[in-house]
C-alpha cells in the first residue's frame, strides 16, 4: 500500500481541501492512497493519517509551510510517526519550516528534498511515486 500524505502548515483556520500537489498525484499515481491535513485538523483525521503511515509499504509526506516558524500543532503527531517509524519514506517540503528542516533530514531512513513551489519537486515526487520493484 503507497500513501501521499499532505500536510498544510498554515495559521490560517481555514484550508482548502484538494490542493493543487494533491490531484496532481491522483493523476500521477492513481493507486496511491492520498490524505491531506493541515495543522487544524481534527485528531481523529490526524490518527488515521498517521495509522496509514505505520501500515503503508511506501509512503509519501508533503509539507507545505507558510513560512518557517508556523507551529506544527496537529501535524505534531505526523512529524513524530515518521521520527519513530524505522521504514524507508519521503518527506518533502514546500516552502520552508526551520524545525523541519533540523528534523527530518537527519533522519537516515527518510529521504529529503525541499524547494520553494510544487513544481521544483514535482521531478523528485514523480521518482518516489513510482511502483515499487
Amino acid at each position: 500500500m503507497q500513501v501521499f500524505l499532505f500536510v498544510s502548515l498554515t495559521t490560517a483556520l481555514s484550508f482548502d481541501y484538494q490542493q493543487p500537489i494533491v490531484q496532481w498525484v491522483k493523476e500521477v499515481a492513481p493507486s496511491v492512497i492520498a490524505i491531506d491535513l493541515d495543522t487544524f485538523s481534527e485528531e481523529m483525521l490526524v490518527n488515521q493519517a498517521c495509522r496509514l503511515l505505520q501500515e503503508a509499504t511506501h509512503f509519501v509526506v508533503y509539507f507545505k509551510s507558510e513560512n518557517g516558524e508556523v507551529p506544527l500543532r496537529a501535524a505534531q503527531k505526523v512529524v513524530e510517526t515518521l521520527i519513530w517509524k524505522d521504514k524507508p519514506g519521503t518527506v518533502v517540503l514546500e516552502g520552508n519550516h526551520r524545525r523541519l528542516q533540523l528534523i527530518l533530514p537527519a533522519r537516515p531512513h527518510l529521504s529529503f528534498q525541499a524547494a520553494d513551489t510544487a513544481e521544483d519537486l514535482k521531478p523528485f515526487l514523480r521518482a518516489a511515486l513510482a511502483p515499487p520493484r
